[in-house]
């Protein structure tokens, strides 16, 4: 089978299926934390590295810039957003990191850098040390609980006179809620205020133009929804931006800022370049099977949500998520033990993390991919059924 001749058999959840490495003995629900990756794109990925280690002078002297500018072309493309604006990166996470390095240098004590109470875990302490070692102070936007037209409201009001830079997620992590980063963004724009967005969870998953958002960085992994593999994010930096990034690793590009984005911060030594030489292919592989397939996986969410609300769970998606995402996130029945839960979910080999938040609830967030079956989500129901009747009896 090849990206010219797809197969138009594959068009069931348990056809899907068959073209991932995924344990059919697994109930995977978590694809938002760990993206299964197909395993045309994992065959390929290894040819690719095959072929650098045949001759891996001519692969890192001669052919590589031009692979990786090839491929990383057709990511803007995609992104519709252009390609001297982009680096490559290994995850979200390094891309954050560079990031805020770089911004430390203009923080000073009684700055403000505002997050919202819906973040990934290791945001916060990123820049809990950051504001340690400069002396600012870091601010929280409650936004929790809140629909999605108030959230922007919500994260505007936390916005001071101090407020030297703002990170919310595009699509949050354990709460599964879509945040209007563009709104913000675009409000934000001429305050002088740094704007970040923890787009983890975005690519693939929905519609995505960086640019488009009017923030100053966005960075995106691209091996969760868009089942490239692990090892290939990227960062976006806005053109008046671009020259405040340094690299977390120096190398011989040094810190020149007259050389492209990608060059100056993508590269440190020699490398494993083969999972962002295979995201061109990723990318086809995404349209080719997973698109078509996006409807049927949307409604099955809904009757998982359906299902579990049927047990006292309730989710705390609005109807911008209900319309757009393929993860739901829902807090626990009153007397449901999250550790009964969490050992009940394991015993029945089913992946689907729970998360415990300040709000004092805790919520299971399940991701329903292409792949997911019904007989799949009618599983995961018994189960959570199963843990209620161990805590209730």
């Amino acid at each position: 089978m090849t990206a010219s001749s797809p197969d138009s058999h594959i068009k069931t959840a348990d056809e899907i299926r068959s073209l991932f490495v995924l344990d059919p003995n697994i109930t995977y629900l978590n694809h938002g934390s760990f993206g299964a990756v197909p395993n045309e794109i994992l065959s390929y990925r290894e040819r690719r590295l095959m072929q650098i280690e045949m001759n891996p002078t001519a692969a890192f002297h001669r052919d590589l810039d031009e692979q990786l500018d090839k491929a990383l072309t057709m990511l803007s493309h995609r992104l519709l957003t252009p390609k001297s604006r982009l680096a490559w990166m290994p995850n979200v996470t390094f891309a954050l990191n560079l990031v805020a390095r770089s911004v430390m240098d203009t923080l000073r004590p009684g700055d403000e850098v505002l997050l919202t109470d819906v973040e990934y875990g290791a945001q916060y302490k990123l820049w809990e040390w950051v504001c340690n070692k400069t002396g600012a102070t870091l601010t929280i936007a409650n936004i929790y609980g809140h629909s999605y037209r108030d959230r922007a409201a919500q994260i505007l009001n936390a916005v001071t006179s101090q407020t030297r830079v703002l990170l919310m997620s595009h699509i949050t992590s354990g709460t599964a809620l879509l945040l209007p980063v563009e709104e913000v963004c675009r409000a934000l724009a001429d305050h002088n205020i740094v704007t970040i967005v923890d787009g983890a969870h975005a690519p693939g998953h929905i519609e995505l133009q960086p640019a488009a958002i009017s923030c100053d960085y966005y960075a995106g992994d691209l091996h969760k929804w868009q089942v490239a593999p692990l090892g290939s994010a990227f960062l976006y930096a806005s053109r008046s931006r671009q020259k405040e990034l340094e690299p977390l690793v120096l190398g011989w590009a040094g810190s020149d800022p007259t050389l492209s984005l990608n060059t100056r911060i993508s590269r440190a030594g020699t490398f494993d370049p083969s999972a962002w030489l295979t995201v061109p292919r990723a990318l086809e592989f995404h349209d080719r099977y997973l698109l078509p397939a996006v409807p049927a996986a949307r409604a099955l969410l809904h009757r998982a949500v359906e299902g579990l609300e049927s047990l006292g769970f309730r989710a705390i998606w609005t109807k911008d998520e209900q319309e757009s995402l393929l993860m739901v996130a829902a807090e626990l029945p009153t007397g449901l033990d999250a550790d009964v839960l969490e050992a009940t979910l394991l015993n029945w080999n089913i992946e689907a993390p729970l998360t415990m938040y300040s709000h004092d609830a805790t919520l299971l967030r399940i991701s329903v991919a292409w792949y997911t079956s019904e007989e799949e989500i009618q599983r995961l129901l018994e189960c959570c059924e199963a843990a209620k009747n161990i805590c209730y009896g």
